[in-house]
């Protein structure tokens, strides 16, 4: 399957892969991203897998479809977030 990253919370290794409108968002751990990544950057293209979950289905053997480019926010826990004048 093939889809784009539209959340990735750092702090808790995980995120959510959209497909297409109207699909539900495919879980995805760092566990499944390539060796040396531990977070993928929101709106990053990516092919993966589906395998059977607890909670449904959720996203494996992830490659990356283009160059990763930071293209969004990655979610930070609110303490390391610094505060805007």
């Amino acid at each position: 399957m093939v889809g784009q990253v539209v959340k990735w919370v750092r702090y808790g290794g995980f995120g959510f892969i959209k497909t297409a409108p109207g699909l539900p968002d495919i879980y995805v751990h760092n566990q499944a991203l390539p060796p040396g990544m531990k977070a993928l950057p929101v709106k990053q293209r990516v092919r993966f897998l589906l395998s059977k979950a607890p909670g449904g289905v959720e996203a494996i053997q992830v490659e990356l479809l283009e160059p990763s480019v930071h293209c969004g926010q990655i979610d930070q826990p609110l303490h390391t977030r610094r505060a805007r004048d």
